[in-house]
């Protein structure tokens, strides 16, 4: 997007993990993207898309950008009108979208201009064999469905007293944290979250600690989210029991966390080094608080 003294605001829309960034030209908003994942109230229905919708209130310049992966790995294929795939290895990422791309530095890229009231759907897909039409993934349906998976879920919610908002926003980040799959729970969804910016301490925090589970199932307890926190236990002890002997740290598949793997290639959060995948967590016996 184009345009002078140009900024942007981001938030989430209340009470949901959707989020909204609005774009603006001095005083005046030029279009509203939104993001999120699709949420469904079957349990056993999972979605490994990402959706956003970008709708212009003005005429708006737009140059979109899709480089996943590492710059010398990525593979493209470009599928006419429908989007592009980025590989690496046997992982994939696939951009659908209507648009058509050009490969330019090794970055899929497009550029379209979007008039007033128009609505550009966009969606990011893992895994995909072949490219479907936009319309295949029924966006807006899915936009209002997981709008109402959010709203009722924070209903559940017995807590009525001050900062009830702010408490609220909490429980709606700790439970998207849950890998719904397994019903475990990760400390972060980064594998380079530092301690201090530029520091070497950074750490992959994708992994489900035990000494800190009690804190969240208590938490959920409390504020009347019986089903997660049942689960969330019920989930640890089936684990423990079948290996017999407890660590300090899970994956998401509650198996043991792979040691520590440094990538020298890449750069952290505001340039902190280096990032590092796996954790020797694993291999310790952690049970401060």
């Amino acid at each position: 997007m184009n345009g002078n003294e140009f900024y942007s605001d981001i938030s989430y829309e209340e009470d949901t993990l959707i989020v909204k960034i609005d774009y603006y030209n001095k005083k005046e908003m030029l279009a509203r993207l939104i993001w999120f994942m699709p949420m469904h109230h079957e349990p056993s229905i999972y979605f490994p898309e990402i959706y956003a919708r970008l709708e212009a209130f003005y005429p708006t310049d737009v140059e979109l950008n899709f480089a996943p992966f590492k710059t010398n790995k990525r593979k493209f294929n470009i599928y006419e009108n429908k989007g592009v795939k980025a590989s690496e290895g046997e992982r994939s990422l696939t951009l659908i979208s209507n648009d058509n791309f050009e490969i330019e530095d090794n970055i899929a890229k497009s550029q379209f201009t979007l008039k007033q009231g128009n609505i550009k759907w966009l969606v990011l897909s893992y895994g995909l064999d072949f490219p479907l039409s936009i319309n295949a993934f029924h966006p807006n349906f899915r936009l209002n469905e997981t709008r109402k998976f959010w709203k009722s879920w924070v209903l559940k919610s017995n807590y009525e007293g001050i900062e009830s908002k702010s408490l609220n926003r909490s429980f709606l980040i700790i439970k998207g944290l849950f890998f719904e799959p397994s019903g475990f729970m990760v400390a972060a969804l980064t594998p380079s979250l530092p301690e201090s910016i530029g520091g070497g301490r950074n750490w992959d925090y994708r992994y489900m600690w035990i000494r800190d589970t009690s804190f969240v199932i208590e938490a959920l307890i409390r504020a009347g989210y019986f089903d997660e926190a049942l689960r969330f236990y019920l989930n640890i002890v089936d684990v423990i029991e079948k290996e017999g002997k407890i660590y300090s740290v899970y994956t998401l598949n509650g198996k043991k966390a792979s040691d520590e793997v440094i990538d020298e290639e890449l750069e952290g959060y505001y340039g902190s080094k280096p990032v590092r995948f796996g954790n020797n967590a694993g291999r310790q016996l952690q049970v401060d608080q």
